[in-house]
């Protein structure tokens, strides 16, 4: 089955602006699979993002955490944002970090301002226990 003209045009242009060669990535859109479907204006998941011609889950790729090329260091991706890990006690703390007012991750994962934020910054915990569940 084809997709309507609308969709199909829609994957059209966003092959062409992504691929040198657009030829594959529009044949496999016009058969509703391909990047157009998996990372391209059509994903069914918001966070899967095209970075250097591949598709990456930007929600918890540590390479791409947020955005393409957004990398942390030492730290997790949890919901496209930098935590650091550390065990407290039987749970695990999970830190994460705002790159609009975390002066140690300011702008991008890792990058330290060399003053504060202007809006300061308070990180926000979450406890996990070793099952991987939420503490209450």
């Amino acid at each position: 089955m084809h997709l309507p003209i609308r969709q199909n045009s829609v994957c059209a242009i966003w092959c062409a602006a992504n691929f040198a060669s657009p030829g594959a990535c529009t044949s496999q859109a016009a058969h509703r699979t391909g990047l157009c479907y998996t990372c391209g204006p059509l994903a069914a998941n918001p966070a899967q993002e095209l970075c250097s011609g591949t598709c990456v889950d930007t929600s918890i790729s540590g390479a791409n955490c947020g955005s393409c090329g957004n990398s942390y260091g030492s730290s997790d991706c949890v919901g496209g944002v930098c935590a650091q890990p550390t065990l407290l006690g039987k749970y695990y703390v999970i830190m994460f970090a705002s790159t609009q007012t975390d002066k140690n991750n300011c702008g991008s994962c890792g990058f330290v301002c060399p003053n504060p934020c202007p809006s300061g910054t308070t990180p926000l915990i979450f406890l996990w226990n070793s099952a991987g569940k939420q503490a209450e």
